[in-house]
C-alpha cells in the first residue's frame, strides 16, 4: 500500500499492476524552518575559542541547534578562516584534555623487577578468575592458586636475561664465616612447590611444573618456549565492547 503511494506521488505509470483498491500519494512532510545565522564574525571567533563543541558555540550564539544552522556556522568559520581545530562537535566529552602533573616521575627501573614478580603473577592468574592467597612465613612458595584441578604452590622467580636461577637458600646445614648458618643454594622439591611461574625483563611469562625441571638449578628459556603464557592481557578491553569481546573468544 505504502509503495503504491509513493508510486503515485511520483506520477509512475503502474497500469500494467492489477489492484484491488485505490490508493492516495503519499505526500513527503514540509521540511521543517530552521533560524536563519545572522552573526557577527568577531562574535563567531569569541564564541568558538571560548566553547569546546559546536553546540557550545550555538548556545553562546543564541542560535537554533538545527542540523542547518551547524552547517552555516562551520561555513561562516570556514569562509572566514577561524581555526575550529578545537572543536569536537556533539562528542566533545571524546576531546584530550590538557593533562595535571602526578607526582610519578620516575623511569623504569630494571633491578626492581624481582619485587615486581608476585605482583604481576597474581594479576595474571586473577585476570583469567582463578583466586589467588598468599602463604605465610616461612614457605617455599610465594603464591597458593585455586587452579582447574585444585590448590597449586606458586614459586614465581624472575629474570632480566634469558637464563633463570631456580635455587633456594638453604639454611641450617653448615656454618660459614658470613653468617654462620647459611649453606648455599639448593634446587626445589616436588615436595615444596608444584610450578615455577616466570616473568622476565621483556615481559615474558612462563609457568613451568616442577616435574619438568626438578633437581635443575638453571633454566635456558629458550628450551621451555612450549611453557610460555599468553600475555598478561590478551586483547584490548573496553566496556563498550566487552560482550563482542566475550563473544569472539577475546
Amino acid at each position: 500500500m505504502r509503495l503504491r503511494g509513493h508510486a503515485a506521488r511520483l506520477g509512475l505509470d503502474t497500469s500494467h499492476i492489477p489492484v484491488r483498491t485505490q490508493v492516495a500519494a503519499i505526500t513527503s512532510p514540509s521540511p521543517e524552518p530552521y533560524e536563519c545565522v545572522a552573526v557577527s564574525i568577531e562574535d563567531l571567533r569569541e564564541a568558538v575559542s571560548a566553547s569546546r563543541s559546536w553546540a557550545q558555540v550555538a548556545e553562546r550564539l543564541s542560535v537554533s541547534r538545527a542540523g542547518r544552522n551547524y552547517r552555516n556556522l562551520k561555513a561562516l568559520a570556514a569562509k572566514t578562516g577561524i581555526d575550529v581545530s578545537r572543536l569536537y562537535g556533539q562528542a566533545w566529552g571524546r576531546a584530550p584534555v590538557q593533562p595535571l602533573p602526578v607526582p610519578f616521575s620516575r623511569s623504569f627501573d630494571p633491578t626492581l623487577l624481582h619485587q615486581m614478580g608476585t605482583a604481576v603473577a597474581t594479576a595474571w592468574f586473577v585476570g583469567r578468575g582463578y583466586m589467588v592467597s598468599v602463604p605465610t612465613e616461612p614457605a617455599a612458595y610465594d603464591l597458593i592458586v585455586e587452579s582447574d584441578l585444585g590448590l597449586q604452590r606458586i614459586q614465581v622467580k624472575t629474570t632480566r636475561g634469558t637464563t633463570v636461577g631456580i635455587t633456594k637458600v638453604q639454611y641450617g646445614l653448615t656454618e660459614s664465616p658470613s653468617s654462620g648458618k647459611y649453606s648455599g643454594r639448593r634446587p626445589y622439591t616436588k615436595a615444596e612447590i608444584d610450578l615455577f611461574f616466570i616473568f622476565t625483563g621483556t615481559g615474558a611469562l612462563y609457568l613451568i611444573p616442577i616435574d619438568a625441571v626438578e633437581g635443575m638449578r638453571h633454566l635456558a628459556l629458550e628450551r621451555y618456549a612450549k611453557y610460555r603464557l599468553p600475555e598478561l592481557i590478551e586483547c584490548s578491553y573496553s566496556n563498550v565492547a566487552e560482550r563482542s569481546a566475550r563473544d569472539a573468544g577475546c
